[in-house]
């Protein structure tokens, strides 16, 4: 791979977010390796590529929360999200339009989210039903914790009225299956449900490894709830070939965590919080997850939520001889009272601003909502929380520049400011993305010499409605405008 020289045209190159300006990059191996003039690196490389900046180059942005096979599930699947069909009826014309197109195998649809339609009530077997007919099917919820399921998919299952199940399947008043489940994949799996063939799902990770490039993702973090060893072998394999190009890492579900299986290099444990599992139960998940040298991740969307993980925490710490560098994943509606309490038992909040833009509206609509507890990002800094940033894709949007604005400005897709006094600065914003997770915690992504040449270059400076412009990933170039390239030569 030929050199690359990172220069300013109009632009400049910034070392890291808030940080110092640097004349010009030699990139070399992958890694940057000097900073100077471009007449001097020039001199130090003459096979060097140029690449020159019109608008502002940074360290690329790293995802820490998202379900990178999920989204490339997503892209090869129906894509029923809210832009597609605005009531129940409107998404069983869209599916029955689309099914004949899906050849003679199960029918995969995502994105649909009931919350956002007119209907504003959950469809079920029988809909399925009515726009496929006898064919099987799955229809995913953006959400990533619900399932429908149609009649010929349950009878494939073997799944009928009186079949056992556990509590996450939904029953009507009359004891009939609805097809819906919550939380029910694994057990899916467990009774057949087919999963993508391996050309479907590299054809989707190459779609989502691209998306990712587009939105300047050079690193991100898979926690996939029901991650196993086979996710791991699947996501490294798709790496080695190429398909996927970003760097990453990957936490394991609870359940293939505590399951006597060959071990793979995961970063650490995912943790649900649900009615099968208590505090204590999670207390000592923590406790071997740590002496396995692995991070933690507890998924506490609420104050309820949050509050088992944190008494979970205190009963932890109580038998743990230090903290690890631990996470809350989420953290939507956090209450002022236990800002101090998450802050004392060392965790870092992972938040996905870009909820408050594309979900902003129907949280302001919720009666129930206290919306002045909504993502409480200046308060979590006040306090000296620990904050990254991530999208949760694909049940949140993608794109860092959307979520950095939203953390600004709070404004929702209407215009709404949901909870002013709780927006970042625009170098706060931007370090969500920079920070460097699973440890070493404090440090952050860097224009270093020896740092690993990783860029994202923005069109402008580093404000909202800026847009990414070029990308490049370990030394090669592969966003450039609006197209993605290979490696350099």
């Amino acid at each position: 791979m030929r050199p690359l020289l990172i220069t300013p045209a109009r632009g400049v190159l910034v070392h890291g977010i808030g940080g110092a300006r640097i004349p010009a990059v030699l990139v070399r191996d992958g890694r940057i390796r000097a900073h100077g003039s471009r007449a001097s690196l020039a001199a130090q490389a003459p096979d060097a590529v140029v690449l020159a900046v019109d608008g502002v180059a940074l360290p690329g942005f790293r995802d820490h929360h998202l379900h990178f096979l999920g989204l490339a599930s997503r892209l090869v699947t129906i894509d029923c999200a809210p832009g597609h069909c605005a009531s129940n009826d409107e998404l069983v014309d869209l599916l029955r339009s689309a099914a004949p197109g899906i050849g003679t195998q199960w029918i995969r649809a995502g994105g649909y989210e009931h919350r956002a339609m007119r209907d504003r009530k959950p469809v079920d077997r029988w809909d399925l039903d009515r726009a496929v007919g006898p064919r099987p099917m799955i229809l995913r919820h953006r959400s990533g914790h619900v399932a429908v399921l149609n009649s010929a998919a349950l009878a494939s299952l073997g799944l009928d009225d009186t079949a056992p199940v556990f509590d996450g399947y939904q029953h009507d008043e009359r004891g009939r299956l609805t097809g819906i489940v919550h939380d029910g994949e694994a057990d899916l799996r467990a009774r057949g449900l087919p999963r993508l063939s391996p050309e479907e799902l590299a054809v989707g990770a190459e779609r989502a490894s691209h998306a990712l490039a587009r939105a300047g993702i050079t690193w991100f973090a898979d926690l996939g709830a029901n991650n196993d060893a086979m996710s791991f072998d699947t996501l490294t394999d798709l790496t080695s070939r190429g398909v996927v190009r970003q760097r990453w890492a990957m936490f394991e579900g609870l359940t293939s965590f505590e399951s006597a299986g060959e071990r793979r290099a995961f970063a650490g444990v995912k943790i649900m919080i649900d009615q099968s599992i208590s505090s204590t139960e999670i207390a000592d998940a923590l406790y071997r997850a740590e002496r396995a040298g692995l991070v933690t991740a507890i998924h506490a969307v609420d104050e309820a939520q949050l509050a088992v993980a944190l008494d979970a925490h205190r009963k932890f710490a109580a038998r743990a001889q230090g903290r690890g560098a631990h996470r809350v994943e989420h953290a939507f509606s956090c209450p002022p009272s236990m800002i101090d309490e998450i802050r004392d038992a060392g965790l870092t909040v992972v938040t996905q601003p870009g909820f408050l833009y594309e979900q902003g509206d129907r949280y302001l609509a919720e009666p129930d909502l206290n919306t002045d507890w909504l993502f409480p990002l200046a308060a979590f800094r006040s306090a000296g929380v620990r904050l990254l940033g991530s999208s949760d894709a694909p049940a949140g949007p993608l794109a860092p520049l959307l979520a950095i604005q939203a953390a600004m400005t709070r404004r929702t897709r209407a215009g709404r400011v949901v909870g002013e006094g709780a927006a970042l600065r625009a170098g706060q914003a931007f370090g969500l993305y920079a920070a460097l997770a699973p440890p070493p915690a404090g440090e952050t992504a860097t224009l270093a010499v020896g740092a690993v040449a990783d860029l994202v270059v923005l069109d402008q400076s580093a404000e909202p409605g800026c847009e990414v412009r070029a990308v490049v990933m370990g030394g090669s170039l592969l966003v450039h405008g609006d197209s993605i390239v290979p490696a350099l030569p």
